[in-house]
C-alpha cells in the first residue's frame, strides 16, 4: 500500500491489512515514497514513515471487506493516503487486537534440533465543482484519521480534486489514477488530522460490493523501490493470487488453515462465523516495474493446511573441549577393542 516519508505515506496499504502504505515517492515534495495499496499524498514539511503493511481480507461473494492496521512515525499532521476501491466503500473503524491475533495465530511452529556435541552446522537449512470532479459520497473520522468516498469523474478531474484538496500527487503516480478510473473504481481519501502521531493507529475497514476478493496494488507501478505485502485472507476455503502477475513475483505462504477454534477476537469470530473460518496468509515481493494488475485471490485446488516451521539448532551444552576429549575417547576405546581382539585371535592359532 503505502509508505510515508517526507511528504509522503509509504507502506500502509499491504494489511489487504490489512496494511496500506508503501515506500516510495509518489507526492509532489522532496523524497517521497510510494504504496502498494494506494497513493500517499503528504504536504511539504511533514515528515511521516510508515512502519508496518498489513491487511486482512475478506468476502461472501457480493461484499468484500479489506481492513488496514496503518502503523506510522509522524512529526506532523494533515497526512493522506487514496485508496482506489472496485465500488464506493462504506470506511469504519477497526481494531489493533484482530492484528495481534492473526499474528499469533499465523505464527511459524519452532522445531528445535541439538547440534551434535555442540559443533556449528555447516548444513545449509532447506527449507464538485470543476469539470469531471467526482462525487463526495461521504466522510466520516476515525481517531486521528478523516476518511472521504469519492465515485465518478473522469482523471483529470480527480487528479484536480485531489490536489484543490491537499492530496498533490506526482505526476508518474497521477497517472495510475486513468487505469481505475477507466475501469468505473471509486475511491477512499484518508488524511491524518492529529498533532503529533506516533506508533500505531486504529485499523480502517473498507466495506464495498465486490464478486471477488481483490486488492488494489496497480498504483504501485510508480514506486521506487520493491513492495512488500502481506495479504490475510479469511473465507470458507483456501485462497491463492490468481492474477496475471503472480508468476513475476515472488510470492510465499506462510499460513493455512481453519482457526474457528483458536479466535478469541470478537471481530475475528464474527468473520468465521459468517465469510468462512479459513484463513490463507500470503506474502509478496514485488518489484515496481512487475506490477501490471490488482492482486486477486481465487479459491486454492486443496484445502491442506499448512504452517511454516522454523528450524532452530541449539548446542547440547558440551564445549569444544569436551567434544574433542570424546571423540579422541572414543577412537582409543575402538582401538582398545581391535587391539584386544587381534592378540585373542593370535593366541588361538598358537595353541592350534
Amino acid at each position: 500500500m503505502a509508505q510515508y516519508s517526507t511528504s509522503s505515506w509509504s507502506r500502509l496499504c499491504r494489511s489487504a491489512l490489512v496494511a496500506l502504505l508503501a515506500a516510495t515517492s509518489l507526492v509532489s515534495a522532496p523524497t517521497a515514497s510510494a504504496c502498494a495499496c494506494g497513493a500517499p499524498a503528504m504536504p511539504d514539511g511533514v515528515d511521516a514513515t510508515a512502519t508496518q503493511e498489513i491487511a486482512l481480507v475478506s468476502g461472501d461473494g457480493r461484499t468484500e471487506t479489506i481492513e488496514m492496521r496503518l502503523a506510522l512515525q509522524s512529526a506532523g499532521d494533515r497526512g493522506a493516503l487514496v485508496v482506489p476501491t472496485p465500488a464506493p466503500a462504506t470506511v469504519s473503524g477497526g481494531t489493533a487486537e484482530t492484528f495481534t491475533e492473526l499474528g499469533w495465530i499465523t505464527k511459524p511452529r519452532v522445531d528445535t534440533r541439538r547440534r551434535l556435541f555442540g559443533f556449528p552446522n555447516l548444513i545449509p537449512l532447506m527449507g464538485a465543482g470543476n469539470p469531471g470532479a467526482p462525487e463526495v459520497l461521504g466522510r466520516v473520522r476515525i481517531g486521528p484519521i478523516e476518511a472521504v468516498t469519492l465515485r465518478g469523474g473522469d482523471a483529470p478531474g480527480l487528479q484536480r480534486w485531489l490536489s484543490d484538496n491537499g492530496f498533490a500527487l506526482r505526476a508518474e503516480v497521477a497517472a495510475t489514477l486513468t487505469g481505475y478510473v477507466a475501469d468505473g473504481w471509486s475511491f477512499v481519501a484518508l488524511r491524518l488530522v492529529g498533532d503529533d502521531l506516533r506508533g500505531g493507529l486504529k485499523p480502517v475497514r473498507l466495506t464495498f460490493p465486490s464478486t471477488e476478493l481483490v486488492y488494489p496494488m496497480r498504483m504501485s507501478r510508480a514506486a521506487r523501490q520493491s513492495q512488500r505485502v502481506t495479504v490475510y485472507a479469511l473465507g470458507h476455503h483456501r485462497v491463492e493470487r490468481t492474477d496475471a502477475d503472480r508468476g513475476r513475483q515472488d510470492t510465499t505462504l506462510e499460513f493455512a488453515g481453519r482457526i474457528g477454534a483458536a479466535t478469541h477476537d470478537p471481530r475475528l469470530t464474527e468473520l468465521s462465523a459468517g465469510v468462512g473460518d479459513y484463513l490463507t496468509r500470503i506474502t509478496t515481493e514485488a518489484a515496481p516495474e512487475s506490477i501490471t494488475t490488482d492482486f486477486r485471490f481465487g479459491r486454492a485446488a486443496t484445502d491442506e493446511p499448512y504452517q511454516r516451521v522454523d528450524v532452530e539448532y541449539v548446542a547440547d551444552g558440551r564445549t569444544a573441549l569436551t567434544t574433542m576429549l570424546t571423540a579422541v575417547g572414543a577412537l582409543a576405546g575402538f582401538a582398545f577393542l581391535v587391539g584386544g581382539a587381534a592378540v585373542i585371535d593370535r593366541r588361538r592359532r598358537a595353541r592350534g
